[in-house]
């Protein structure tokens, strides 16, 4: 497996740690739940989902790749709009975290469609 798959699922795994802690900052108040995103069922169907296609995409599945990709384009505009439009007027630090797990969205599906990552699902 190259070294990009890897730190894509990395990359992910990471943005789920920190989506975990947004959600254990919920609880204890010190940030707000947002009503459109970040309930604990959509923290926990998304992880479902994600660790799904992760494993798939480690055994070198071409399709849970471009699902992977498919889900995170589509939804990264509608969560990084609502992080400016919503977020950032009630909880800057869960608008924070959530604009560095888009990042890390964003940097796996980039490495997910590098030269030699592309290379290695052909195969």
């Amino acid at each position: 497996m190259p070294k990009e798959i890897k730190r894509s699922i990395l990359l992910v795994l990471l943005s789920i740690f920190i989506g975990g802690v947004d959600l254990l900052l919920q609880f204890v108040g010190i940030t707000k739940q947002n009503t459109e995103y970040g309930s604990p069922t959509d923290f926990f169907v998304h992880l479902l989902i994600v660790v799904v296609l992760l494993i798939l995409i480690a055994k070198g599945k071409n399709w849970a790749r471009w699902i992977f990709i498919v889900l995170i384009v589509l939804s990264i505009f509608p969560v990084i709009a609502n992080v400016f439009l919503v977020e950032f007027k009630s909880d800057v630090v869960g608008a924070i975290l959530s604009l560095i797990q888009a990042t890390l969205y964003l940097l796996a599906v980039i490495l997910l469609l590098q030269k030699p990552a592309v290379e290695w699902f052909k195969k």
